[in-house]
């Protein structure tokens, strides 16, 4: 292969998670869901973004148990919180940017890969 293939796939392959291990990928985006619950008024959509953490967050802690992680729990938790902690800094016009595009879409398609549904695109 051709040093620009390659180069296009490393660029193509690069994500918000890109080479970390699954069940991070999955706190983090439970985290990314849960981090826009402060700002949303609507029940529905409140509960919705309820489903969704919630599913990422069971995904998590079941992915790092096959992945041997000695204490899961902790494990997801703290990944959860500081990464919740870190999109709550940011602050509401963080769904501007294009990492709040790129997370969406990540954790949308991550989430498929998965079977993770929480059907409210």
């Amino acid at each position: 292969m051709n040093l620009r293939c390659t180069w296009a796939l490393l660029v193509l392959c690069a994500g918000p998670a890109a080479a970390q291990p699954y069940s991070q990928s999955m706190a983090e985006c439970a985290a990314f869901f849960s981090s826009w619950r402060s700002s949303i008024q609507r029940e529905e959509n409140l509960e919705n973004l309820e489903i969704a953490e919630n599913r990422w967050l069971s995904a998590a802690y079941a992915q790092a148990q096959a992945e041997g992680v000695e204490k899961p729990q902790a494990y997801t938790a703290d990944i959860f919180v500081a990464k919740r902690d870190e999109w709550i800094e940011k602050g509401g016009m963080a769904a501007l940017t294009q990492d709040f595009k790129d997370w969406a879409a990540y954790c949308r398609s991550f989430g498929r890969d998965r079977g993770i549904d929480y059907d409210f695109d």
